[in-house]
């Protein structure tokens, strides 16, 4: 299925990642573009809009460190420490105008070393209407402690919130956050170390990867009683992978690294996801969801 097709389908194609919020998180499709592939909220030109439903930029901070990312190579994905987060107030004065442009919406990823720079820059946020939700990264803190501060954000801030939990040990965090996050994205990934010949030193930080995919898989269907939407996240490089999320339990999938690699990964992944519903002679692909972990 062509793209221009996917998007003329009468099947009903969205979602809402924040049913609980008063003005929710409608996506027109239920794919989003992870921060290593949009950067700070762009999406590539080579990667089809329309198939995207939102786009989550690298993380802000009330305050930039001076760190850059870096990566190392492993077999199957890689190991990246994405280095410090940049200061919101200069990356919202270059970037602001072209989120006013932008299709799909925006979601700011906010971080801090505490809960009150997590909450300085969730304010500076707060007036950027382009910016539909904030997300957070909660797997560096306990759960209950994860909780406390995602409650601090959301006071903060009007906006909907995305808390990213880890992979292991997701049930947890997901118990302490049920009355605090508007959805789970599924989740942080896990941590892990490589030697990169480029650098002649060792690079500890994120693993991605298609064998991060059974991880997510596993959270899914220990999550499939969370009372709040799931975005998958890790480890999707199929299509098919995509249509697997959903039917694990997720509202939606997030995309990242594997997009560097097939920048067709979203608008075929839709494609898929459209004749899953068709198969299966449903009308809505809301209906997929968690349709095989019950």
């Amino acid at each position: 299925m062509r793209m221009h097709e996917a998007v003329k389908s009468p099947i009903n194609l969205s979602v809402d990642l924040a049913p609980g919020h008063k003005v929710g998180l409608p996506l027109a499709v239920p794919i989003l573009l992870g921060c290593s592939a949009a950067g700070y909220g762009d999406s590539p030109d080579v990667v089809d809009a329309s198939a995207l439903g939102a786009v989550v930029t690298l993380p802000l901070a009330a305050r930039a460190g001076g760190a850059p990312p870096r990566f190392a190579p492993v077999p199957g994905g890689v190991v990246m420490d994405s280095g410090c987060p940049a200061a919101v107030r200069a990356v919202l004065r270059h970037q602001a105008e072209r989120w006013r442009r932008a299709n799909p919406p925006v979601i700011a990823h906010v971080a801090g070393d505490s809960p009150a720079d997590l909450a300085a820059c969730a304010e500076a946020l707060e007036e950027v209407r382009e910016v539909a939700a904030l997300e957070w990264r909660a797997d560096s803190l306990p759960p209950d402690e994860a909780a406390s501060t995602a409650a601090r954000l959301r006071a903060a801030s009007d906006k909907p919130l995305l808390v990213q939990v880890p992979l292991v040990g997701a049930l947890a965090y997901a118990e302490a956050l049920a009355g605090v996050a508007d959805a789970l994205v599924v989740g942080a990934p896990p941590q892990g170390t490589a030697w990169s010949a480029e650098e002649e030193g060792w690079v500890r930080g994120d693993v991605h990867g298609a064998g991060v995919f059974p991880l997510v898989l596993h959270a899914l269907h220990d999550l499939r009683e969370f009372p709040r939407p799931l975005v998958a996240f890790g480890g999707i490089q199929s299509p098919e992978q995509a249509v697997q999320a959903l039917l694990a339990g997720a509202s939606a999938v997030m995309l990242d690294i594997a997009i560097c690699r097939a920048p067709e990964l979203p608008s075929e992944a839709l494609a898929a996801i459209i004749r899953e519903v068709e198969n299966r002679a449903l009308d809505d692909v809301r209906q997929l969801v968690g349709r095989e972990a019950r």
